[in-house]
């Protein structure tokens, strides 16, 4: 689970993955069988990675979207380097951009700057973070995050280690 706390709490999101080790992963969701969105998230290279969320079936007609979001890190403090958004909802467009200035220590988003430590995470770059370290390494440590310009903290607690064997693999679920 991981709970977001701070001056301005925006949101908590709570994490059901089986995350493996694979570079890529796609996810249809359906509800009663009915196609409703796919995502797809890739981790490119060893410093960034994309996401992506497109509608699927009738909800495409009723309501389109097309999301996507990327990002570069730090190898190995994950601290957040750049930030992109588009997204593409009906009538509703709207793209972001965010960089982090090594130099000042600022996390710029346009004109709008926010002083941050050098390994400030986000949303997607914990993704990445949850896939390449341990449980026992991340159980419940604080980070500093940014999203979209909004400071909050992040903290991982796990509850629990399961493998999972589904057509010939071994999935490990945390």
């Amino acid at each position: 689970m991981i709970s977001l706390a701070g001056s301005k709490p925006i949101f908590i999101l709570l994490l059901f993955s089986a995350l493996s080790c694979s570079i890529a992963q796609s996810y249809e969701i359906t509800v009663y069988g009915f196609p409703c969105a796919s995502v797809q998230m890739e981790i490119p290279s060893d410093d960034s990675i994309r996401f992506s969320v497109s509608t699927a079936g009738i909800i495409h007609y009723i309501w389109p979207v097309q999301n996507s979001y990327a990002s570069s890190f730090d190898p190995e403090s994950f601290g957040l380097r750049s930030y992109f958004k588009s997204v593409d909802q009906k009538s509703f467009k709207h793209k972001l951009r965010g960089k982090y200035n090594l130099e000042t220590g600022h996390l710029e988003y346009g004109s709008r700057k926010l002083k941050y430590p050098n390994n400030v995470q986000s949303l997607f770059t914990m993704l990445v973070r949850i896939q390449k370290e341990s449980a026992h390494e991340l159980d419940t440590r604080w980070f500093k995050a940014d999203h979209e310009g909004q400071k909050f903290d992040i903290r991982l607690l796990w509850a629990d280690t399961v493998r999972v064997k589904l057509q010939g693999s071994d999935i490990l679920c945390d």
